[in-house]
């Protein structure tokens, strides 16, 4: 009962998932773009549009399969048989910093250090107490897939308009935003979530030795949000080229 559920939850989600991807993603006109007023073939943005339709059509299908495969399914099957969720299915990998002196150690030493303390960021992984926190790992392993598909949806919409000759639309600008956007939002809600969420995890973990610490995992990546600016200026300078395209096109 629950894999037949399951499969009909799938061809759902899945002819929704393709009709979206259809719905905004610009059609590829083959041919040649307008280059200067000449007609040129525009091969490498016609190589990096290929490489991302790969691309996206791989991570629709993940965002198809992975979801039902490892997290409708084992939930469905849960409702009708309680049992089915073992700390094996249930069990996730997190990342964490530690911090291991070594002094307190007296059996374990290590020579040529400034210090006998170490410090790095792991992988654990972890049996949650509380089958909520299992499912809100599981749905924002999704989300994180589905922003993927649509960033990609958006970048390969980009090069499909170079392609058919349209450098200079308000598409691209629009697109460049929308990424902007959507990078600079995950990144800066992403630290925070993993920071409580993790620790509300780690409280359930202890260590038999004082020695041995382990905190939640903080990390911000500056560097996508370094990217999400720069696309938005990008988009603002893109968008006065627009303009001044439409000027020129208009006088003449």
């Amino acid at each position: 009962m629950a894999g037949f559920l399951t499969f009909v939850l799938g061809v759902i989600y899945a002819l929704f998932l393709i009709w979206i991807i259809r719905r905004y993603s610009i059609k590829y006109i083959p041919g040649v773009s307008n280059i200067g007023g000449k007609k040129r073939p525009n091969r490498l943005a016609n190589v990096l549009r290929i490489i991302l339709s790969v691309v996206l059509v791989s991570s629709v299908f993940t965002a198809i399969i992975w979801p039902f495969a490892f997290y409708v399914y084992p939930a469905t099957r849960h409702l009708f048989d309680p049992s089915f969720l073992t700390n094996s299915i249930m069990s996730f990998d997190i990342h964490t910093f530690f911090r291991l002196d070594l002094s307190m150690q007296s059996a374990f030493k290590i020579t040529g250090l400034e210090d006998q303390t170490l410090r790095g960021k792991v992988s654990m992984g972890i049996i949650p107490q509380k089958i909520i926190y299992w499912h809100t790992y599981q749905l924002l392993d999704w989300l994180k897939n589905l922003l993927g598909c649509y960033i990609l949806l958006e970048f390969r919409n980009i090069f499909t308009s170079i392609c058919n000759g349209d450098a200079f639309t308000g598409v691209i600008t629009g697109s460049l935003k929308k990424m902007g956007i959507v990078i600079i939002i995950w990144n800066s809600l992403s630290p925070f979530v993993q920071y409580y969420g993790y620790g509300v995890l780690l409280k359930n973990i202890t260590a038999s030795t004082e020695a041995l610490k382990i905190t939640p995992y903080f990390y911000v990546g500056i560097e996508y949000l370094f990217l999400g600016v720069a696309l938005l200026v990008l988009a603002g300078v893109i968008n006065e080229a627009v303009k001044i395209h439409e000027e020129q096109r208009l006088t003449i």
